[in-house]
C-alpha cells in the first residue's frame, strides 16, 4: 500500500510540474523580440493588464521591436478598466482613449532605447523596448 500510495504521488507531482511550465505566459514569452508572422511589415504588439512582479499593470506581448519598422499595438480593451484606457506615449506624443471599436495604436521608432507608455493619471506604466 505504501509503494501505491507513494506511486502516485509522484505521478501527481510529476503531473503538476508538466502543467506548471507548459501552460501560461512565461518571462521568454513576453521579452521575445518581435517576428513578423503575418508578412505585412508591421510590427504587430499586444497591449493588455496582468501581473507584473508582484503588482498589475501594463503588459507588451512581444516587449521588445525593431527601430524604423511600423509598430500596431493592439490593446486588449477588455482588460483595460478606467483611466488604463487611456493610453499616453510622450516620446511620439501620442494620446489615445482606446475601445472596443477603436482599440490600435500606430507609430514607427525612429532610435533604439525605452519607449514609456502610461495612463491618464500616471499610474500605469510599461516599457516597450526599440532595438
Amino acid at each position: 500500500m505504501k509503494r501505491m500510495t507513494q506511486a502516485i504521488l509522484i505521478l501527481f507531482l510529476g503531473g503538476m510540474l508538466s502543467a506548471c511550465t507548459s501552460s501560461g505566459a512565461t518571462a521568454e514569452d513576453t521579452t521575445a523580440t518581435f517576428e513578423d508572422t503575418n508578412n505585412d511589415g508591421v510590427q504587430d504588439v499586444y497591449l493588455s493588464y496582468g501581473r507584473v512582479g508582484p503588482s498589475f499593470n501594463y503588459v507588451f506581448t512581444p516587449s521588445t521591436v525593431k527601430v524604423g519598422e511600423p509598430v500596431r499595438i493592439t490593446a486588449d480593451v477588455s482588460s483595460l478598466k478606467g483611466c488604463y484606457r487611456y493610453i499616453q506615449v510622450p516620446k511620439y506624443k501620442i494620446s489615445k482613449y482606446v475601445t472596443d471599436w477603436d482599440n490600435t495604436i500606430e507609430f514607427t521608432p525612429t532610435e533604439a532605447g525605452e519607449i514609456l507608455f502610461t495612463c491618464s493619471m500616471g499610474m500605469g506604466t510599461a516599457t516597450l523596448y526599440a532595438e
